[in-house]
This record gives C-alpha cells, sequence and structure tokens, in this order.
C-alpha cells in the first residue's frame, strides 16, 4: 500500500482579502476523490493576518499549523479529510488585503485516512519564523507520530524570490511562480519525529511549518502453520499467510 500526490495546483498570488481556487473540474487530475485527503499550504507577505481556508461542497478546513511574525508575514496548513466527488471551489479568507498565495494538494493511500472531515487525520505539528533572514529555512522535531505509516507535509513562505528547494528527506512538491511559497513531502514508513527543511536560494526571513497526518489502519500479516506430530505420515502443509 502507497501514499501517493494524486494532483497539486498553485492558487495566486492576489492582493485582496480572498482567494479562490478555479473549479476542480479544471484541476489537473479532476474532481477530489471522496477517499482522499486534501492539504492547502497558505502564505502571506503581510503579517498577523486571520487566516481561514473553505470549500463550496464541505465547508470549513481545520487550521492545522499557523504561525506569523510581527511585520513580515503570515503562514499556515490547512486539512480535509473524505471530500465530497464533486466540483469543489476552495477559498482562503484573510483577515485584511495581503499578497496571498496558495498550494492544494490532493493525497490518495490504498486503505484510505484516518476519519473524515476537517483535520480528521492530523498527527503532529511543529513551525518556526526567522525574522532575521537565512537561507535554511526549518523547525524543531515535532512529537513522536502515532503510527508507522503517515504522510508528513511543509510549506515556507519567504520574504523574498529566492529559488526554493526541498532539503534532507523532503521531496519537493511545487513553488509558485515568484517564487515565495513551496511545499514538500515525506512519505514515512516508522514511527519518529518530523522537522522541516527547506534551502533557499539566498537569505531571507521566512516561515516554515511542518504536519504529518495518520493513513487508515496498516495490512497486518498473520501466519497460520499447521501443526505436526512426530507419528505423521504426510508432508506439513505449507504455511498461509492472510492479509487484512
Amino acid at each position: 500500500m502507497a501514499i501517493a500526490l494524486r494532483q497539486s495546483l498553485v492558487v495566486g498570488p492576489t492582493t485582496t482579502n480572498s482567494l479562490q481556487s478555479p473549479a476542480s473540474t479544471s484541476w489537473p487530475q479532476g474532481n477530489p476523490l471522496a477517499t482522499s485527503l486534501l492539504v492547502a499550504h497558505v502564505g502571506l507577505t503581510a503579517a498577523q493576518q486571520t487566516i481561514t481556508v473553505a470549500d463550496n461542497v464541505n465547508g470549513s478546513w481545520n487550521q492545522d499549523v499557523y504561525l506569523n511574525t510581527a511585520s513580515l508575514l503570515t503562514g499556515a496548513i490547512f486539512s480535509f479529510t473524505g471530500p465530497s466527488n464533486s466540483s469543489t471551489t476552495v477559498t482562503a479568507t484573510i483577515g485584511a488585503s495581503a499578497s496571498t498565495r496558495m498550494i492544494i494538494e490532493e493525497w490518495t493511500y490504498d486503505n484510505n485516512w484516518v476519519g473524515s472531515g476537517a483535520g480528521a487525520s492530523l498527527d503532529q505539528t511543529q513551525s518556526k519564523v526567522n525574522t532575521g533572514g537565512s537561507s535554511t529555512p526549518n523547525t524543531n522535531a515535532t512529537g513522536t507520530t502515532a503510527q508507522n505509516i503517515e504522510l508528513a507535509v511543509e510549506m515556507v513562505i519567504e520574504s523574498s524570490t529566492h529559488t526554493i528547494a526541498a532539503a534532507g528527506s523532503w521531496n519537493l512538491d511545487i513553488t509558485d511562480s515568484t517564487p515565495r511559497l513551496g511545499s514538500a513531502y515525506q512519505l514515512l514508513s516508522s514511527t519518529g519525529t518530523v522537522s522541516g527543511s527547506f534551502t533557499l536560494g539566498a537569505s531571507a526571513a521566512w516561515i516554515c511549518c511542518v504536519a504529518t497526518y495518520k493513513t487508515g489502519t496498516a495490512a497486518t500479516t498473520y501466519t497460520l502453520s499447521a501443526q505436526t506430530t512426530a507419528s505423521s505420515q504426510s508432508t506439513t502443509p505449507p504455511s498461509v499467510v492472510y492479509i487484512l
């Protein structure tokens, strides 16, 4: 069983207080699947702004991570598990007009995700800000993940327009065209902690956020072996393996 990124798209930038995606009928893979996890990364080059995310079908998404600076940036990650398989428009609403960007990702897993609804699959989070400037956005470690198979995502919003690359074990998904906002991911296979990590083309102020999400119960393997006796005259049947 495998976690897979079904599609992702960049929305914005806009300088108003509302940023809306196109209808999902025009997304790269069309409408989201009812068994998917939807994640939105939102970044503002403005400080201390409230952010909400909702769509026209499922309603409000959960704000999984949020961090802002006193004068420069705001970043957040939102999620919704088990969306309706229908035409969906996602809207980020900001407390005041600001330069805003959003990355929307749809993630699938063969055995589905834990729960259904806003933030239902969320496990661990972490975030960090650097207003002095550096070229290595990062976070401290999250808490220990609840289970082996989880998805970890990270985002960075920077004050400048330097190149954005994933660092360490992270895989870059996408950046906006500027770029100021970028997202990356890890597919986890064992419990542990996760730390965010990007590399910028040059020093800038930044906010980095991380979240992990729980998959449905993973496959469990049971092995049943036939018993043998000293007087047995038949060959022991082979073990039978059941995947539940």
